[in-house]
C-alpha cells in the first residue's frame, strides 16, 4: 500500500492510500513500503472505502486502513525520512 495520508481516529491510526498489489482483508497483515526501505507490517483492524467499512479491497482501490500496532510518530518517521 502506498500511503498518501495518515490520521488518528477512534479505531486507531488510519493510513489512507492505494493498494499497490494483491488485495486486503480485515484481520490480515498489510505491508507499507517507502522507497528502498524495508516495509512496515501491521495487522488490519478495519478497512474503509468512501467512509464505509468493508470486508476487503483489491489492487488499485483507494482505502483507509486502521492499523493495529504502528504508532503515528513511527509511521510519519518511516514515510518522511530517507533510508540510511
Amino acid at each position: 500500500m502506498d500511503v498518501d495520508q495518515i490520521m488518528q481516529k477512534p479505531c486507531g491510526l488510519v493510513a489512507v492510500g492505494k493498494i499497490t498489489s494483491g488485495g486486503l482483508s480485515k484481520g490480515e497483515m498489510i505491508s507499507i513500503q517507502n522507497a528502498d526501505k524495508m516495509p512496515i507490517y501491521d495487522g488490519l483492524k478495519r478497512i474503509e472505502k468512501n467512509h464505509e467499512e468493508v470486508r476487503g479491497a483489491i489492487q488499485g482501490e483507494l482505502v483507509g486502513v486502521c492499523l493495529g500496532q504502528t504508532s503515528k510518530s513511527a509511521l510519519i518517521d518511516y514515510l518522511i525520512n530517507k533510508s540510511q
